[in-house]
């Protein structure tokens, strides 16, 4: 065996030791030198399921007693490693209620709705038939039924929006977003993203009046702008094609294609003056993407039609 292999090799009853060490500094309030012997024996032997949960329920315990001291990107840090360190030990030891349990709990703090849900199920399922865990964790899950559907349709619905998606499979998840357009701290931009999914299904008469009212709601969402736009493009109604392209294109007016879609509603109202001013500008902050090639042939098309 080579001196690599040795040096990674698990020391199971190095780990335990530290475990138990780490144990004794918890019980005496040593919060800082248990982690420390925890992390020590997670290294030692990744295998060792006890070591992954002390290791979490410890960091747990030091998030409380520090929380108060950091800013959110700290204690969000704090819990992404708590998380960390309790779903070493479900996928060490999947029965663990006690490890289901902690990452409930840290899932919840997390807002991570569906996925606490999920973990106390498995505390149902794995929890001791004689104490009161089973019936608390019942409660909990049940608690967080509506927040957890959210949370799942607003997953649904950006995995429908990646590339490949079909148009059934946008269409079920905009019709899943509908039951959720008011829980914004779940669903953030849900009208936005329900009606970006009917406008790539096709389906625009649903899409624009969900596009309308987000754009309503936050004046700056310049991707529901930029769909809006595309909408009424579609539609034939250029007026509000523009007005949704110009709004879009003061609030990032470098991105070339934003400066494109002012030219091609110009263009399609038969301002070929300003047409040609806004594709000018376009092509120089993108001089090879096609779509402002195809406009600006358009555009010296509708310009020969013009002179002759």
């Amino acid at each position: 065996m080579s001196l690599f292999s040795r040096a990674h090799r698990p020391d199971r009853h190095k780990a335990e030791r530290l475990v138990t060490e780490g144990y004794v500094h918890f019980r005496e309030g040593r919060l800082d030198d248990a982690l420390a012997r925890y992390e020590a024996a997670r290294k030692a032997d990744h295998g060792l399921a006890v070591a992954h949960l002390d290791a979490g329920l410890c960091r747990l315990d030091l998030y409380n007693r520090d929380a108060a001291g950091k800013d959110t990107a700290a204690r969000e840090q704090a819990l992404a490693c708590a998380a960390e360190a309790l779903d070493a030990a479900v996928a060490h030891d999947p029965t663990s209620w006690r490890g289901w349990r902690a990452l409930a709990n840290v899932r919840e703090r997390r807002q991570q709705w569906a996925a606490a849900e999920e973990a106390w199920a498995k505390v149902v399922l794995h929890a001791p038939d004689d104490g009161t865990e089973r019936a608390e964790a019942k409660r909990a899950g049940a608690a967080l039924a509506h927040k957890a559907a959210a949370d799942r349709a607003r997953q649904g619905a950006l995995a429908a929006l990646r590339e490949g998606a079909s148009a059934d499979a946008q269409r079920a998840a905009a019709a899943a977003l509908a039951h959720f357009l008011d829980m914004a701290s779940i669903v953030p931009r849900a009208r936005a993203l329900a009606g970006t999914l009917w406008r790539r299904a096709g389906e625009l008469s649903e899409a624009r009046p969900l596009l309308e009212a987000a754009v309503a709601e936050d004046g700056d969402d310049v991707e529901a702008l930029r769909e809006l736009a595309s909408v009424c493009l579609a539609q034939g109604d250029l007026d509000a094609a523009l007005r949704a392209s110009l709004d879009a294109y003061r609030r990032q007016p470098t991105d070339a294609g934003l400066v494109c879609n002012v030219g091609v509603c110009h263009l399609g109202l038969g301002a070929l003056d300003e047409a040609a001013e806004y594709l000018d500008i376009a092509q120089r902050l993108d001089p090879g993407d096609p779509i402002i090639v195809r406009a600006k042939e358009a555009l010296a098309r509708a310009e020969r039609q013009s002179h002759g």
